[in-house]
């Protein structure tokens, strides 16, 4: 794991960045330590089940009641998150010919909205596809109401009156004196 956030460290990741990999890997070591599995040994369907555990955390075999208000203990951004820091890290391992890293990735036909690239609709392409992703809720931008946009608008009036006073008084104090 070292050499790993060694290369993300020489990729040039900011700080926040290697911290967060760096927790995201000591989820996934935590998780297959509870199901009692080396790290080289997992596959992909243990990914698939620590996309669950990361959402609703509970021990080994057991089932965690859900009530109506019981939500997900983290949010699926963050949980696809963490899956992108787990997959990273076994594609690492896949370039030194150990563990999953082939497994973790599935290949689709391209899709008109997909980028194409330099040779788009040269040859037929296909897409690589990471199998585990949660679905994420589109998040609408928060608007401003009627009030707030009236107070900026107010301000920003003010502001320009005010630089427009000083400037003529400036003018008028360089033309007198």
């Amino acid at each position: 794991m070292d050499d790993y956030l060694a290369l993300c460290t020489d990729r040039e990741q900011s700080p926040n960045t290697l911290r967060a990999r760096a927790y995201d890997l000591k989820e996934w070591l935590t998780f297959l330590r509870l199901l009692d599995i080396a790290p080289l040994a997992a596959v992909p369907e243990h990914v698939d089940q620590f996309a669950g555990w990361l959402r609703r955390p509970s021990g080994p075999g057991q089932l965690r009641p859900v009530s109506a208000d019981d939500g997900p203990s983290r949010e699926a951004t963050t949980v696809n998150r963490i899956l992108n820091s787990v997959y990273m890290f076994h594609e690492f391992l896949a370039r030194r010919g150990v563990g999953m890293g082939a497994q973790l990735e599935r290949r689709r036909p391209a899709r008109p909205g997909d980028h194409g690239g330099f040779l788009a609709g040269i040859a037929e392409r296909s897409v690589r596809e990471r199998p585990t992703r949660l679905k994420e809720k589109k998040r609408r931008p928060q608007t401003l109401s009627d009030a707030e946009v009236q107070q900026i608008l107010v301000s920003a009036y003010d502001l320009v009156c005010r630089s427009a006073y000083d400037l003529a008084c400036r003018c008028c104090r360089g033309l007198a004196g």
